[in-house]
């Protein structure tokens, strides 16, 4: 009978825990900080060569689906793709993982010395650069985010952007 009721009472322990998930903890935040804002993934580098921090990547279309379609990233050298995922955080070695931003303020590499506040940013014709987003309505193309503010001591050919990747059209 005692191990009946240790049995049915951790049953319904576990069965009553439930998971918790959270983009950031209220305890670690402190509202002056930009990292605050930011949310990360850990993505798969599957574009055959390094790509270097602070650049824009693309999800990778050629994955399987069902397993890898959706974690696997790569860089793109067409201009306003719209499979724009998000910018690295740190460099991701051929066929290794690494944190890529996918919503919040970072810096990514630009092709334009010059930033204007508000302008969208897209992939361009350079893997890993972005530049102004063109793409026509009607168009499908995708915008990685807006510009928030100027260089930060990275360079001038960086610019602080609002990542929110999203496909226009």
């Amino acid at each position: 009978m005692k191990k009946l009721f240790i049995v049915i009472s951790a049953l319904l322990v576990f069965g009553l825990i439930s998971q918790v998930r959270a983009e950031q903890s209220p305890q670690t935040a402190t509202g002056t900080r930009y990292q605050d804002n930011q949310v990360f993934t850990i993505a798969y580098n599957n574009s055959g060569a390094e790509i270097q921090s602070n650049s824009i990547v693309i999800l990778d279309t050629t994955a399987t689906l069902g397993t890898t379609l959706g974690a696997y990233i790569t860089t793109a050298t067409s201009a306003d793709s719209p499979y724009v995922f998000g910018i690295t955080d740190e460099t991701i070695l051929t066929a290794e993982s690494g944190r890529v931003c996918i919503r919040g303020p970072h810096q990514v590499y630009d092709l334009d010395a010059t930033h204007a506040a508000g302008a969208l940013l897209a992939t361009s014709a350079t893997a890993g650069r972005t530049t102004t987003y063109s793409a026509a309505d009607g168009t499908a193309g995708g915008v990685l985010g807006q510009v928030i503010g100027t260089p930060g001591g990275l360079g001038p050919n960086y610019a602080w952007v609002w990542v929110d990747p999203q496909v226009h059209r």
